[in-house]
């Protein structure tokens, strides 16, 4: 983009095109383009001119215009998003969601639970290993500490009000 000019336009509120190209951050092409859709302008002494002030309040409403339809649309998506809300707090308040912070304290303590039970698996059941014969009574014997674990942190309640067992 091209510096402003420096030449004072004739009136303070009058500009050129070139003027109001600058001043809009548009190119003259744009300008003209622009009168064509209702952009004001007038003729003086055989020269296009711009009201600075009535071109870019023009402007302004051509690029963001406020129609009943936009505050239409804007009122109901107000209105979605306090049923949305409200609809949350119903939820929460009857007991069907929790907050964020309280589910990852209960999902850090059933895995602190669950490697507490893992850690101490091969110390409780070592003895139990000790002699025996075949690999299925070794295996059913591991299926059972592992079930043993897996219970223990199916029943276990985590101290939010929230409790694994339904």
């Amino acid at each position: 983009m091209k510096a402003p000019s420096r030449r004072p336009p004739a009136k303070p509120w009058q500009v050129s095109q070139q003027e109001l190209a600058e001043l809009l951050g548009i190119s003259t092409r744009q300008v003209r383009n622009l009168e064509a859709v209702g952009l004001p302008s007038r003729s003086t002494k055989g020269r296009k001119c711009y009201d600075a002030a009535a071109a870019v309040a023009w402007y302004l409403a051509y690029k963001v215009p406020v129609t009943s339809e936009t505050m239409k649309a804007a009122e109901l998506r107000r209105t979605v998003a306090a049923a949305n809300l409200a609809e949350l707090r119903f939820r929460r308040e009857a007991g069907e969601l929790v907050p964020v912070a309280d589910a990852v304290e209960v999902v850090e303590r059933m895995l602190g639970q669950l490697r507490s039970q893992l850690v101490t698996l091969p110390q409780r059941w070592a003895p139990r290993l000790v002699g025996v014969a075949t690999v299925p009574a070794a295996t059913a014997l591991l299926d059972q500490a592992v079930h043993d674990a897996l219970t223990a942190l199916s029943s276990e309640t985590f101290g939010t009000g929230l409790s694994r067992k339904e």
